[in-house]
């Protein structure tokens, strides 16, 4: 894949990938690892933020998966 576009719904995350400013804090290595390797295997990447209202329909969807019975099927 050439070009990839992240989206998040978590501030932090965004800043933390999309700049240097966490870099030097307690996670900064998995944030720094993160992007070099976003950096290595795309040839362009970004990464964006997009309001948890407009996950809405994810979290729906994963909270009846979350609390589904183990191996049963739903539709």
């Amino acid at each position: 894949m050439g070009r990839v576009y992240f989206e998040t719904d978590c501030m932090s995350l965004h800043q933390a990938l999309s700049s240097t400013a966490m870099d030097r804090g307690s996670l900064g290595f998995l944030f720094r690892e993160a992007k070099y390797l976003m950096h290595l295997g795309f040839f362009e990447y970004k990464t964006m933020y997009c309001s948890l209202v407009c996950n809405l329909p994810v979290h729906v969807l994963a909270k009846a998966g979350v609390c589904g019975v183990p191996d049963s099927e739903q539709i």
